[in-house]
C-alpha cells in the first residue's frame, strides 16, 4: 500500500505526482530518499562528492539553530534556510533548489554571503574549525541560467539527473518537467 493515492476531486490526480509545484516538496522526497544509506552512496559516486560518512539536513536552518544550540549572538541570516544540506567531518554541500521557476537576485546574493557566513558562524564554536563549503543548484533540465547564476555555483545538477538515477522516480520527474509552466 502506498500514501499516493489519484483523487477524484483532483480529476483523478495525485498532489506530488501531479499537482504540487513546490520545490519544498521535492526536496522533502529526496531528503527521504537519501535518508537511506544505499540512496545517499549512489548520490555521492554518482554525483562525485568528495567521499566520507554524512549527515543529510532538510530545510536547514543553519544559522539561526547553530546561534540558539552554542549560544552565539549572530543576527545574520537568521531565518534563511538551506533546501537540502548534506554534512561531513570535512565538507559541506549547500544544495539549493529550484523546480517551477528560477534564481532571483537576492537570492544569488544570500548564496554569495552563505559561502563566508557558514565558514564563519562554524569557528565561532570551534576556533580551528577547517570544512571546505560547497554550494550546488538542483534545477530542471528546462532552466537555462544566466552565466552570472551559474557562476555562484560550484555544481549544478538537475531534477532529471537525480530521477534518473533513481529509476525515473516520477516526482523527480514532475519537479524536473515544471519549468516555466
Amino acid at each position: 500500500m502506498t500514501n499516493t493515492h489519484k483523487i477524484s476531486y483532483f480529476q483523478n490526480k495525485t498532489w506530488n505526482e501531479e499537482i504540487s509545484r513546490t520545490e519544498t516538496m521535492f526536496c522533502a522526497e529526496l531528503f527521504f530518499l537519501l535518508k537511506k544509506k544505499d540512496n545517499l552512496s549512489k548520490f555521492i559516486t554518482h554525483f562525485k562528492l568528495k567521499h566520507g560518512n554524512y549527515d543529510v539536513g532538510y530545510e536547514v536552518s543553519f544559522y539561526r539553530d547553530l546561534s540558539k544550540e552554542y549560544n552565539i549572538k549572530w543576527e545574520k541570516f537568521l531565518h534563511r534556510a538551506f533546501d537540502l544540506a548534506l554534512f561531513s567531518e570535512n565538507d559541506i554541500y549547500i544544495i539549493e533548489a529550484k523546480a517551477h521557476d528560477g534564481f532571483d537576485n537576492e537570492q544569488l546574493d544570500y548564496f554569495e554571503e552563505d559561502k563566508k557566513l557558514v565558514l564563519e558562524i562554524l569557528r565561532k564554536i570551534n576556533p580551528k574549525t577547517n570544512v571546505d563549503i560547497h554550494l550546488w543548484a538542483l534545477i530542471s533540465s528546462n532552466y537555462n541560467p544566466k552565466s552570472e547564476t551559474k557562476s555562484i555555483f560550484e555544481k549544478i545538477i538537475t531534477w532529471k539527473d537525480v530521477s534518473e538515477l533513481y529509476d525515473n522516480n516520477k516526482i523527480f520527474n514532475r519537479a524536473d518537467g515544471i519549468h516555466n509552466k
